[in-house]
């Protein structure tokens, strides 16, 4: 885009500048899109046009320089700016439980209507390596992943990164390998001591007891 084109939730950079031997005490900003004015001691600021706007909107930014010293002055100079809405996107799902090897969990971007038409959905991992394109990426492989929407206006959204994680998942087990409803308990004796009045000790003894787990 050019020099005075800017996307919403774009941060843009505005600067001035004055001849070597002229000092200021302050420049107030206005951007013209219904913010706070701010007031500066530099040459230069940032600024970011907020949602939402769903058309290019032209604003005219101006900066008034309060002269120093025994140069007392007050210049407006203004600057013509067009910002194009950006696309307003979310990922699903927000979070994705552990997964076995060999499942295929889709994540998908989810776009509001209003911001333009969508002409590009890139996916990249953590590596920031593009994975796929589409509404859609179906994962199989430990990573984390996001997306960017391009809308007709060239403007760009980049969606929170998601995680999934893929293990190995274990088939059926034979008894005494991990099932807990079907254990093999072997021979289980014990032989408790019951005292009772006037009978002195009672010995018993239980062997070959197998059962589940409790």
């Amino acid at each position: 885009s050019s020099s005075n084109d800017a996307c919403v939730n774009d941060t843009t950079a505005f600067s001035f500048s004055l001849s070597s031997n002229t000092g200021f005490s302050n420049v107030a900003w206005d951007f013209g899109d219904g913010s706070p004015v701010q007031n500066s001691s530099s040459t230069s600021i940032n600024h970011v046009f907020q949602s939402p706007i769903f058309n290019s909107t032209t604003y005219t930014v101006t900066a008034t320089v309060t002269g120093t010293n025994n140069c007392q002055f007050q210049i407006t100079d203004t600057y013509v700016i067009t910002v194009s809405p950006s696309p307003v996107i979310s990922i699903s799902p927000l979070y994705v439980p552990p997964q076995c090897e060999g499942d295929i969990v889709p994540f998908s971007v989810n776009i509001q209507s209003g911001f333009g038409t969508t002409t590009a959905i890139e996916w990249f991992n953590s590596s920031n390596q593009n994975v796929g394109s589409g509404a859609t990426l179906n994962v199989s492989q430990n990573g984390t992943y996001y997306a960017k929407v391009t809308n007709s206006y060239g403007c760009i959204s980049t969606t929170q990164s998601i995680s999934a994680n893929f293990t190995e998942c274990g088939g059926d087990t034979e008894p005494g390998e991990g099932d807990p409803d079907d254990i093999e308990c072997g021979d289980i004796s014990f032989t408790p001591e019951i005292q009772v009045n006037g009978c002195g000790q009672i010995t018993a003894n239980t062997s070959g007891i197998t059962g589940n787990a409790i």
